[in-house]
């Protein structure tokens, strides 16, 4: 009978060890699967704000840069409008400026 408790208690402490083992192991594999969601998040986040970066300078510099390149011709037409349209454009730049700088500080 004494030699079976040996055996049962053996056998108990085996399955506990296993168990254990096996909790372990899910614990690491939980933690690896946590840790490489949030990697993933990052990388999404940084995909987003860089996009947005993306489109933000490219509509600004082609708006500036369509607008400077129409300004020779306006000079000469109207120069009271070309003084306006110089002030529309460095408010158009100032904005995207701003737009590039508040993108930088949400990624932050």
């Amino acid at each position: 009978m004494q030699r079976r408790n040996v055996k049962y208690g053996v056998f108990v402490s085996l399955v506990t060890v296993i168990a254990l083992l096996s909790k372990m192991k899910s614990n690491r594999a939980l933690k690896h699967y946590s840790k490489r969601v949030e990697e993933l998040t990052v990388m999404e986040e940084r995909n987003r704000s860089s996009q947005v970066l993306h489109n933000n300078i490219g509509h600004t510099f082609t708006s500036v840069i369509t607008s400077l390149d129409a300004l020779p011709i306006l000079i000469k037409k109207n120069p009271e409008e070309a003084v306006k349209n110089i002030i529309e454009i460095s408010n158009l730049a100032r904005k995207g400026l701003d737009d590039v700088r508040k993108a930088i500080s949400e990624a932050r």
